[in-house]
């Protein structure tokens, strides 16, 4: 064991510096050369300011709706009565087509509902957009 000068005891070597008197790396090399440390701070500060103005934003995002709902009128009308005139032959004319999954018809006093379920992958316009 060998004492230093402080009293300790110690086996480790000193730290021996590099060649050029300082230590190598990229912090160190930015640590020496702050104007090269500041334009790599502007550049991505840039870089990010322009990509950011270039993100498209929807407020909106598009969706294709799956399910229509026919409402029907009829005045004076009882629930049995929409359910037999109204709701029977709008469900009769929709049941048979391609793409349709659920069909839901509700009748209350002088009005008459039926909810359209399409299947997932069904073409909207294909299932809406039939002419019988």
């Amino acid at each position: 064991m060998s004492t230093t000068d402080a009293g300790s005891t110690s086996a480790e070597p000193a730290a021996q510096p590099s060649p050029t008197g300082l230590k190598s790396g990229l912090i160190a090399y930015f640590a020496g050369n702050p104007v090269a440390a500041n334009l790599l701070m502007v550049l991505l500060i840039v870089g990010g300011v322009l990509s950011g103005l270039q993100l498209i934003v929807q407020y909106y995002p598009d969706f294709e709706s799956r399910r229509a709902v026919v409402s029907v009128l009829y005045p004076g009308a009882s629930p049995q009565e929409v359910e037999e005139d109204i709701n029977r032959r709008i469900e009769e004319s929709i049941v048979g087509l391609p793409g349709v999954e659920r069909v839901v018809a509700t009748a209350s006093e002088s009005i008459g509902k039926v909810t359209v379920e399409m299947a997932t992958f069904a073409d909207a316009d294909a299932v809406f957009n039939v002419s019988g």
